[in-house]
């Protein structure tokens, strides 16, 4: 029934674009990270590499509800003992990222696709990071650029 003075109603889907969004960026050398921000307030889910953004992200949301990238796999015994040297290697001297850690990304993408079997977990996991993404708002953002970068 149209609503007067409106013409007549349409009908309107809700269409998701994505329910994952992958961020293998370089540290030092992609942009912000704005984009898988922006997933993440539709409700998709983000695997990737420890980049600015998604460090954020997940404090915001629990990282729980991320899929990074950072494994012990040859040091279980001895966890972080590879650290300085993959310090060294990934992100001050392998600008290309040949060491990157393959094994690491698969094993993040098996937990996502193990959640996304699922459904019931998928569903609430993706609400609670809709929730937990206000921050990235464009108003909040508009304001501190205002406030603090334009002094306006």
């Amino acid at each position: 029934m149209p609503i007067p003075g409106q013409g007549p109603r349409r009908l309107q889907r809700l269409i998701p674009a994505s329910d994952v969004s992958n961020q293998i960026s370089t540290a030092g050398y992609e942009a912000s990270g704005s984009s898988n921000m922006k997933f993440m307030m539709n409700g998709a889910f983000t695997i990737g590499t420890r980049d600015g953004a998604t460090i954020e992200m997940a404090e915001e949301g629990g990282g729980e509800n991320f899929f990074l990238i950072f494994s012990d796999h040859f040091s279980r015994d001895e966890p972080g003992v590879f650290a300085p040297l993959r310090d060294v290697l990934l992100t001050q001297g392998d600008s290309y990222m040949q060491l990157a850690d393959t094994t690491s990304y698969l094993e993040a993408d098996h937990r996502l696709v193990t959640l996304y079997a699922d459904s019931e977990e998928w569903a609430r996991k993706a609400i609670l990071n809709v929730a937990s993404s206000a921050k990235f708002s464009s108003d909040r953002t508009f304001a501190e650029y205002a406030a603090n970068i334009w002094h306006v």
